[in-house]
């Protein structure tokens, strides 16, 4: 397996890195042009976010086709020298593999649609409780319902995320089958590490928030054992933005000891260096790292200052009353303080204020 462990992985949205046809597009062979100066910096690993065929109502996170690269990104032959001419300057490539929504234009939700045998189980379509009243009253991370009514179906799709992102049916085999193929199709071409996107919104249960289901660590594990026989050295990444206790999961817990991802985002250090830089002061941080469960042995973590996706203020009350901190009021502090862009002084209860 890949070597993890004290490796800097520097982020590529290629959509603004370089544009070299003059389309206003970034592409790869900006990224190419690029490898020289991004050696020289130090880097080990390119994380190059999604640069399949997209609509890009998401940045591309809204794939319409894991087998192509978007024609405004390049072509596969693009892609090949990409791989070849960073692996001669010791740097490898990690990619995101979006696990739990394509795109509504991705072949396999069009023919769900149109009602296909092989198709229709592959997302979640239910019937609503009423007419014009959705299954459940589950919210999306975009706002409004989670739940869009499909006509040609008589029935509402799932999206946790824009509507343009139709969730996946995980329970459904063959999306096993789908991506396990589609990871062995990636490593075979150069991929040597996947960023497995929003993992922990996989499984989705009536009655919860569809976060940190069991069955996630079932499908994580059985992706890395196929990839293990074909491609032995290629690592995991989970993209998992949840509590410390539940994050823990993610690295192999119990007999999923050793059996799922490599490494995982300690969002926990980013979030805190962000909280201490906006209070002025460290308490909550030194909180929070020493009440953080200790690291699976067979993992390590990704420790990141930011990356594309906004900051979550994931600060817990116990942590936060640890540090005389009232943790509503905190994280409506630190909120204000992200959106104005500026200090605002911090309301804590008891008179205390951030450290000078």
């Amino acid at each position: 397996m890949v070597e993890l462990g004290g490796k800097v992985v520097y982020q590529i949205y290629p959509k603004s890195f370089q544009d070299t046809d003059g389309d206003g597009f970034g592409d790869l062979r900006g990224v190419i042009e690029h490898l020289d100066y991004l050696a020289e910096l130090g880097v080990d690993y390119l994380w190059i976010t999604p640069f399949f065929t997209s609509p890009q109502y998401d940045n591309g996170y809204d794939i319409a086709d894991y087998r192509n690269i978007d024609p405004r990104y390049g072509t596969m032959e693009d892609f090949d020298e990409l791989v070849r001419e960073a692996a001669k300057r010791g740097m490898y490539l990690m990619m995101d593999m979006v696990l739990n929504h394509t795109s509504t234009k991705h072949e396999w939700f069009q023919k769900a649609l149109a009602g296909d045998e092989e198709y229709k189980d592959f997302y979640i379509f239910r019937k609503g409780k009423a007419p014009g009243v959705p299954p459940t009253n589950w919210e999306s991370k975009f706002g409004g319902s989670a739940w869009e009514f499909e006509p040609r179906r008589g029935q509402y799709y799932l999206h946790i995320f824009s509507k343009k992102q139709p969730d996946l049916n995980w329970a459904n085999p063959d999306v096993f089958a789908e991506f396990a193929d589609l990871l062995l199709f990636l490593a075979n071409n150069g991929v040597e590490v996947f960023r497995l996107d929003a993992i922990a919104f996989t499984w989705k249960v009536l009655g919860t928030d569809c976060q940190n289901e069991p069955p996630v660590h079932e499908i994580t594990q059985a992706l890395r054992a196929a990839l293990r026989i074909v491609a032995p050295a290629c690592a995991l990444k989970a993209e998992a933005i949840v509590g410390p206790q539940d994050l823990i999961a993610y690295l192999g817990q119990g007999k999923h000891f050793g059996k799922v991802s490599d490494l995982a985002y300690h969002n926990s250090v980013m979030v805190q260096l962000w909280g201490a830089l906006a209070s002025r002061h460290t308490r909550l941080f030194e909180v929070a790292l020493s009440n953080f469960p200790a690291k699976p042995a067979s993992a390590t973590w990704g420790t990141y200052v930011r990356c594309h996706d906004d900051i979550g203020w994931a600060i817990g009350d116990d942590d936060a009353r640890g540090a005389y901190l009232e943790g509503h009021t905190h994280r409506a502090f630190l909120s204000e303080w992200r959106g104005k862009g500026r200090y605002v002084q911090a309301e804590v209860p008891g008179g205390a204020t951030p450290d000078p």
